[in-house]
């Protein structure tokens, strides 16, 4: 029964309408999600379209002594803390003080309000939670409208989306705080970590036997595709991101390139035989 379902199966295999129907299937999905991806794309190329400088930036954010938009019985919180919460109202609370609405118990001796503890001069704190806190202080809004002001070409784009007071301290804290700062250098490090790996593993796969190889014009461009295709993959950077490669390669910084390892092989062996 098996060997005649094989039979049957490989038959099939051999029409041409059945090879047509399977190649138009698959065409249909590479069109689909070649066009969805495009879509995602210029959406996003629209959020991020930034508008004339000469123009004033229509600012959301509305500071109110209330400080929301919800209703009142329920807060908003700044959520990711894992030792220390942050709700609308300004107040600081540990995580097991949070109550069910999402606000912070203030009958607990440990709540805070408007808590700028480790908040230095600069404006850079050693938490996020007590940057947001901090930064919710009514008399804060002269200096929060002054760093609008300020940052309305460099961050136009990243406060545009904010609607009120709470939402600004969420994101001006972010880069505020030395969580952040820290957040971004654990990133970096294990982007450094991945390129080494790379290195190390995937790039002499590749170059067995290099010195060897008759390297022309064409390998050239399959040697720098191929490295850029790795590059892009490690960024997780689509081809509809519109990225060049060199942007890519400044973002990477690998220092010497596959073709530079290749060549640099090529050389180390010439110079053993001579």
């Amino acid at each position: 029964m098996v060997n005649l379902a094989a039979m049957v199966w490989r038959r099939l295999l051999r029409k041409r309408w059945v090879l047509a129907l399977v190649f138009g299937l698959s065409l249909v999905y590479f069109l689909t999600s070649t066009f969805k991806q495009e879509e995602r794309a210029v959406r996003d190329r629209n959020l991020l379209q930034v508008q004339d400088h000469d123009q004033p930036i229509p600012w959301k954010v509305q500071f109110n002594l209330g400080n929301s938009s919800r209703p009142s019985n329920q807060c908003r919180n700044s959520i990711q803390g894992k030792h220390l919460i942050t709700d609308e109202l300004g107040y600081v609370c540990e995580r097991k003080d949070l109550l069910v609405n999402g606000c912070c118990n203030v009958n607990v001796p440990g709540t805070k309000q408007y808590c700028c503890d480790g908040c230095l001069s600069s404006g850079c704190c050693g938490a996020y939670e007590y940057c947001v806190s901090c930064c919710l202080q009514p008399n804060k809004q002269l200096l929060l409208e002054r760093f609008l002001n300020r940052a309305a070409v460099a961050f136009q784009n990243l406060f545009m989306a904010v609607e009120d007071h709470f939402e600004l301290c969420l994101a001006k804290c972010r880069t505020s705080s030395q969580n952040g700062q820290q957040l971004k250098k654990k990133m970096m490090e294990q982007l450094r970590r991945t390129i080494r790996l790379v290195k190390a593993m995937v790039f002499p796969v590749v170059m067995y036997g290099c010195e060897s190889w008759t390297v022309k014009k064409a390998e050239r461009r399959r040697i720098d595709a191929f490295e850029l295709w790795c590059w892009r993959r490690l960024l997780r950077v689509p081809w509809t991101a519109g990225r060049s490669n060199q942007s890519i390669l400044k973002e990477i910084s690998p220092g010497i390139s596959l073709e530079g390892m290749i060549l640099k092989l090529k050389l180390q062996y010439f110079g053993h035989l001579m």
